[in-house]
């Protein structure tokens, strides 16, 4: 991710950040707070902050941008790692009750996974009315979302899924059809063609002296 995604200037915002998916997120409203992962969820292995029996947030905004930009490959999977959408939820500081174990300390005594500077560990469950701002990023191209502010309705939300669904079905149908045409193109190399015919030969040429390559 480069300083001019249209993302990145809404996630240096003054708030914490964590990730859902549209059926956790209906998990949240039901109980009205964002529970720490006690492994029933196992979308990313063993981690560090569910170690700490914590919920895993990102702090675009404390670190400076090269820190932050220098990490994006490891965080910015999880700006679509739901389908159709991700949730992005921002959270306001001032109303987050819990202890927060920054990086280095959330990697002390811990074996599980992390992201170095940007991932903090919330000790605790999040409540409801600390979600300040929310993000609705699509899974196939994160440069489409839509802002939404403090309150994210139900309706708001299967919306979103219903629009980005569209594009998801569109890009896997694209993807497909482009992969005969991908094929035919790497066929029309005569090098790689040359490189195939001998491939196919040596192996018959194997089966018929199954020896030879041992030099019997």
């Amino acid at each position: 991710m480069e300083r001019s995604h249209p993302l990145f200037p809404r996630l240096r915002q003054a708030l914490y950040w964590h990730c859902t998916g549209p059926a956790e997120y209906e998990q949240i409203l039901m109980d009205g707070f964002i529970r720490p992962n006690d492994g029933r969820v196992k979308k990313w292995g063993c981690y560090a902050c569910q170690e700490l029996g914590a919920v895993s947030i990102f702090d675009f905004h404390t670190p400076t941008e090269d820190i932050v930009l220098g990490e994006a490959l490891k965080w910015r999977m999880f700006l679509t790692l739901f389908r159709p959408l991700t949730i992005i939820i921002g959270l306001d500081p001032a109303r987050i009750p819990g202890h927060l174990v920054r990086y280095p300390h959330n990697k002390e005594g811990t074996i599980g996974n992390l992201i170095p500077w940007v991932e903090v560990c919330h000790v605790g469950p999040i409540p409801f009315n600390a979600m300040a701002s929310h993000l609705l990023v699509c899974k196939v191209d994160d440069t489409q979302f839509h802002a939404v502010g403090k309150v994210l309705t139900r309706e708001r939300v299967a919306a979103a899924q219903k629009e980005f669904g569209g594009i998801v079905q569109a890009e896997a149908a694209r993807r497909e059809s482009n992969h005969p045409k991908l094929m035919e193109t790497i066929l029309q190399d005569p090098d790689l063609r040359a490189r195939i015919q001998a491939a196919r030969e040596r192996i018959k040429s194997l089966q018929n002296n199954p020896g030879s390559e041992l030099g019997v």
